[in-house]
């Protein structure tokens, strides 16, 4: 049986729930996985089609790394009920999930969370889901999963463009600053969201590498803020910004 998958590349070929039910099947028979690639955005994908690839990949048990992208396809909240079923998957390290210009609401974050906080052994995870509908509940719901992932050393969160109050982004500082290992941090910024600005994460003590990436921020005095408060941050060594 396979050990090792490349890449799946269906980005832009219209392919719609009925295809994505077929990879579905395809990766029932490879349960001896260790990395997986799936590039499925710009698609035609709906909630049943994402529904059975993620349950085909609850059942490959061994995934150390896997990087799904199903982002700009046509997915609400129901099609991410079957992360929420990843208990198996506690072999996973590395986990980056690409789903932004979708429709999740507070319900699929939900679900998001209890999925990857069921993976207590992630070292590195990747979680961009800009241009939903997260809102403060759907953020504070995050928040929550990540602060499970006690292993995590490195972070990637692009969540702006999500109705996201002040006080869901504190939720989601509290729990970042929480992390034991955490070490290295990347963040995107649009506007003047508070992700970064609590007092929760401007003493933690873990963060030595912050990557701030504000060419979506165009307001200077918007970027100004973000990187002024980021260096007030304890303890960090480096800090980049694009």
């Amino acid at each position: 049986m396979h050990q090792f998958i490349n890449k799946i590349l269906k980005r832009r070929n219209e392919i719609t729930d009925e295809g994505a039910k077929q990879i579905g099947i395809a990766l029932k028979g490879c349960q001896q996985l260790k990395t997986v690639k799936l590039q499925l955005e710009s698609n035609q994908i709906r909630d049943n089609g994402v529904k059975s690839i993620l349950l085909a990949l609850n059942n490959c048990s061994l995934i150390e790394s896997q990087k799904l992208n199903i982002s700009r396809n046509l997915i609400g909240d129901e099609g991410f009920e079957a992360i929420s079923l990843w208990k198996n998957n506690n072999s996973f390290t590395k986990l980056d999930i690409k789903a932004y210009s979708n429709k999740i609401s507070e319900k699929g974050a939900r679900y998001i969370s209890t999925g990857i906080g069921n993976c207590s052994l992630l070292t590195s995870l990747k979680l961009i889901l800009f241009e939903n509908s997260l809102g403060q509940e759907g953020a504070s719901a995050l928040g929550q999963g990540l602060s499970k992932l006690n292993n995590l050393t490195s972070l990637l969160l692009y969540i702006d463009n999500n109705n996201i109050s002040d006080e869901g982004y504190l939720k989601v500082d509290q729990c970042l600053s929480s992390l034991p290992k955490l070490s290295k941090l990347e963040c995107f910024f649009s506007g003047s969201e508070k992700l970064l600005k609590s007092r929760d994460l401007l003493n933690c003590t873990n963060i030595r590498v912050l990557h701030l990436y504000l060419y979506s921020c165009s307001n200077q005095n918007n970027r100004k803020e973000h990187r002024l408060k980021a260096l007030k941050i304890k303890r960090l060594v480096l800090l980049k910004r694009n």
